[in-house]
């Protein structure tokens, strides 16, 4: 048995076990009633309604543009948050619910934290994500114009000794971006790092002969004194392998065995999606979705009084009679 055939069955009991949320979280808006942003938007907080969750996302994401503060980017994140909760109620409110999602990935300046908002966003539903978190066709890491795909050839052409143009590729934004990104599996795998593929870049080509692999002179050419005719550094095995390794990686290879799991991410542990994310990293209140006087309240008056519990039964109606305290009559 592979390790992914295992997961999808991990990831089901490990769903399945996970506690509904029931208990609410305290008020938090402390900090974000002293955001500048609290007053410049005072209205138009004020006016949103749980009837109107996309309200609450266009608003969020206006105040998220303009936060210059922590106190600024938390009353976004209050605003996002509380839209996700209120249209995940809507019968048809995941287009909403996965877009604050996603406007508070770009809020968190965490990696781990803004992988699980985009899992949760794909988790509401895959289909309305956007393509960087569910890849279609033309952007799968096997395809010339995926980043994975780009990466891999920069680092082929920095083995091959062309420097100039790995160099040239590398100052592309998104392979510069993705070679950044598996920084540390690079130095996990012993192919050293992205600063050392970058450093290597500008040794290249040979300075002697140009890649021309030999020395020209009037009358003879000989073996290039520099690199012996053989551009690029010189790998060992072990560092080939691991640059080998590197690239099946970045192109979607299989690593289906429980050792190359382990050699690429040293078995950590599986991310599960959760919906539940958003108010687990922020600590959102959402039963709180009224913005009065600078805080969050339960009710439209600017009150927290909780809605009176129902009767379990109707009172009965004038001059009814009413049973016995024994029970029904015999």
């Amino acid at each position: 048995m592979t390790a992914r055939s295992v997961l999808p069955l991990v990831l089901a009991c490990l769903l399945a076990a996970a506690p509904a949320r029931t208990t609410a979280q305290p008020d938090t808006s402390a900090e974000s009633s002293r955001s500048r942003l609290a007053q410049a938007f005072g209205d138009r907080l004020q006016s949103l309604s749980p009837a109107n969750a996309e309200a609450y996302l266009l608003l969020g994401e206006e105040i998220a543009d303009a936060a210059k503060t922590p106190a600024d980017r938390r009353l976004a994140v209050e605003v996002l948050a509380r839209g996700y909760a209120l249209a995940r109620r809507e019968p048809n409110g995941s287009r909403v619910a996965v877009s604050a999602c996603l406007a508070l990935a770009d809020l968190t300046r965490s990696r781990v934290e803004r992988g699980r908002l985009q899992r949760a966003a794909v988790l509401l539903d895959p289909t309305v994500v956007a393509p960087w978190a569910a890849p279609d066709a033309t952007t799968r890491p096997g395809t010339p114009e995926a980043p994975e795909y780009q990466a891999a050839v920069y680092m082929g052409l920095v083995r091959a000794g062309a420097g100039a143009q790995a160099r040239s590729l590398a100052k592309r934004p998104e392979v510069n971006a993705k070679l950044q990104s598996i920084d540390r599996l690079l130095l996990r795998l012993g192919v050293g790092g992205a600063d050392s593929l970058q450093r290597e870049a500008k040794r290249w080509p040979c300075p002697e002969c140009g890649n021309a692999r030999v020395s020209r002179r009037p009358g003879e050419a000989r073996l290039c004194a520099n690199c012996k005719g053989v551009p690029g550094p010189n790998l060992s095995d072990t560092a080939l392998v691991a640059q080998l390794r590197a690239e099946t990686w970045l192109l979607g290879g299989d690593q289906g065995t429980w050792s190359a799991q382990l050699s690429l991410d040293d078995g950590a542990p599986l991310p599960v999606p959760d919906e539940n994310a958003v108010f687990d990293l922020f600590g959102i209140d959402d039963a709180r979705p009224y913005w009065r006087n600078g805080f969050w309240r339960m009710n439209a008056d600017g009150t927290d009084a909780p809605e009176p519990a129902e009767r379990s039964e109707p009172a009965p109606e004038a001059g009814a009679e009413r049973p016995p305290a024994g029970g029904p009559p015999s």
